[in-house]
């Protein structure tokens, strides 16, 4: 993958990070996400907590890999801790960091590619 194609993979899925460089805020973000935007529709109040203790507190410098069957809750609990530490005033936004995963190919011992 070439250096452009992962810069626009990355901003295409941190878009907190524009907000925040801008200088503007950095949970406008939600409502241009179809996945949020639509759970508005249908919500039933129901919040997975899986990530609530990364979500609730700054970043410690950690890697945090989540993973599970499709259609289990993932992408949403995901937005919903990007959108909670994008929220705090003790986050940069630019701290938060989501790798798109799917796509990309495994080659000799390290994820090296999207396809």
């Amino acid at each position: 993958m070439r250096d452009a194609e992962l810069r626009r993979t990355l901003s295409d899925a941190n878009p907190w990070w524009a907000a925040a460089a801008a200088g503007r805020d950095p949970t406008a973000w939600q409502g241009a996400n179809r996945t949020l935007r639509d759970r508005r529709q249908f919500d039933l109040g129901y919040r997975s907590r899986i990530l609530d203790d990364i979500a609730t507190s700054p970043p410690d410098g950690s890697l945090v890999i989540l993973t599970g069957p499709r259609r289990a809750g993932k992408t949403v609990a995901r937005l919903d801790a990007a959108l909670s530490l994008c929220g705090s005033r003790a986050v940069d936004p630019r701290q938060v960091i989501h790798v798109p995963c799917d796509g990309m190919a495994w080659r000799h011992g390290i994820c090296a590619a999207f396809r």
